[in-house]
């Protein structure tokens, strides 16, 4: 089994959706069904696999369809390919953004960028963390001021 391929394995089932998930889909007007559902687990095994990562647990699509439920660029016959396209964004992002930062919060600021540019999931793909997090939530600090390698001198 290729690296890559093994790590998105230890990835876990994640192939169902929370209550809360379900319940926003059908106050939508939306659902998806067990091949749907199955598709996106296989394309977050996929993108965490690319990224060398592994996620505990059902994984993040939930917390994506709780934050895209409403918005009024998901269409029914396309739900399963865009929220698949707002998956592999948010790994992408999810990757970069400081672990103190909660996936809602990831979630939330694409969609704030997907409903900007009237559903192109397109956009989200490249995202950094800069482009939609606050300063304080980025995680960094100035690593030259605090760097142990400093020498001030006093002229």
């Amino acid at each position: 089994m290729a690296n890559q391929d093994m790590l998105a394995f230890l990835g876990g089932a994640g192939s169902g959706l929370s209550r809360a998930a379900q319940t926003d889909l059908a106050r939508a007007g939306l659902s998806l069904d067990e091949k749907d559902l199955r598709a996106l687990d296989q394309r977050r095994r996929t993108s965490l696999g690319l990224l060398c990562r592994v996620e505990l647990g059902g994984g993040a699509i939930s917390v994506i369809v709780e934050a895209f439920a409403d918005s009024p660029y998901l269409e029914q016959d396309r739900l399963a390919e865009q929220l698949g396209a707002i998956q592999d964004a948010f790994y992408e992002l999810r990757d970069q953004v400081h672990v103190g930062v909660a996936d809602a919060r990831v979630a939330a600021a694409l969609r704030e960028v997907f409903d900007a540019a009237q559903g192109d999931s397109r956009v989200l793909l490249g995202l950094t963390a800069a482009d939609v997090c606050e300063p304080e939530e980025l995680g960094t600090e100035d690593a030259w001021e605090h760097s142990p390698w400093r020498v001030e001198e006093d002229w």
